[in-house]
C-alpha cells in the first residue's frame, strides 16, 4: 500500500516545477515541511537567504464543540462529551484561533539556489511585494489553489498524476499535494531516527507543541510503509 510519497518521487516533482519561483517554493515545501498556508504567508523579512533559514509562523485554527449541558470543550470529532456524556452529534463545531508561534527552519544548498534565483527574477521583473511568494495582486500572497494547481500539473509530468496515494485508515485514494510533502518529510526524518528522540525533534520540525501530537498523527503513516 503506497501512502505517502518517497524523498526521489519529491526530488523529481520539484524538479518539474516549470520556474524558479515554483521550483523554489516546492523544495522550500520538502526542506521544511512546513504546512503549505506556512510557507505563504513568509515574508522576504522573514528570509535569512545567505544563512539558510526563515522565520514560520505557525497559527492553526482549532475547532471545538461545546457541551449544551456542562460547557466543556470537545474536539470537532468528538460524538460525547469527555466530562458529562452528554451527546454531540448535533453540535456545531465552531473555529478558534490558537496563539501563534513562530519557529526557525534551515533549508538546503539547493533550495537556497532556488531562492536566490527567485529573488533575482522578482527584482529583475520589478515585482514590489513583501510576500515571499506573492498572488497576482502583489498585495497578498500565492493561493494554495494556485500552488494545487502547479503541483498538479509538476506531477503528472513525472508519471505521479491522478489519485495515486492511500489513506491509511480509510479505503481512499488522494492526488499529490501541498501536504504529502509534509508527510514524506515527516516520514523521511523519523527513518534517520526511529525513535523517542526522532520523534521530538520531528515535532519541532514540523512545529508541533507537543511531540505527542506527532507521533498519534503520523503513526499510522508509518506503520502502513516500509519504514
Amino acid at each position: 500500500m503506497k501512502t505517502f510519497l518517497t524523498e526521489q518521487e519529491v526530488v523529481s516533482i520539484c524538479q518539474a516545477a516549470p520556474t524558479p519561483r515554483d521550483k523554489a517554493l516546492l523544495w522550500l515545501l520538502w526542506d521544511t515541511g512546513a504546512r503549505v498556508s506556512e510557507v505563504l504567508s513568509i515574508k522576504w523579512d522573514d528570509l535569512d537567504l545567505f544563512e539558510g533559514r526563515c522565520f514560520i509562523r505557525t497559527a492553526k485554527v482549532k475547532f471545538w464543540k461545546t457541551c449544551p449541558q456542562c460547557k466543556h470543550k470537545a474536539g470537532r470529532q468528538s460524538r460525547y462529551c469527555p466530562k458529562c456524556g452528554g451527546g454531540l452529534n448535533s453540535v456545531e463545531a465552531i473555529a478558534e484561533a490558537s496563539s501563534a508561534r513562530r519557529r526557525i527552519v534551515s533549508f538546503s544548498p539547493i533550495t537556497q539556489s532556488w531562492l536566490f534565483t527567485h529573488w533575482v527574477v522578482s527584482w529583475q521583473a520589478k515585482i514590489d511585494s513583501p510576500w515571499l511568494f506573492p498572488g497576482r495582486s502583489l498585495e497578498s500572497s500565492l493561493t494554495t489553489q494556485a500552488v494545487q494547481a502547479m503541483l498538479t500539473k509538476a506531477a503528472a509530468k513525472t508519471g505521479l498524476g491522478g489519485a495515486i496515494l492511500d489513506h491509511p485508515s480509510y479505503d481512499t485514494q488522494h492526488k499529490v499535494s501541498p501536504h504529502k510533502f509534509r508527510d514524506a518529510r515527516a516520514v523521511h526524518e523519523f527513518k534517520k531516527q526511529p525513535d523517542l528522540e526522532g520523534v521530538r525533534i520531528l515535532a519541532s520540525k514540523l512545529g508541533h507543541s507537543n511531540p505527542e501530537t506527532t507521533l498519534q498523527h503520523y503513526v499510522k503513516l508509518i506503520a502502513s510503509g516500509d519504514v
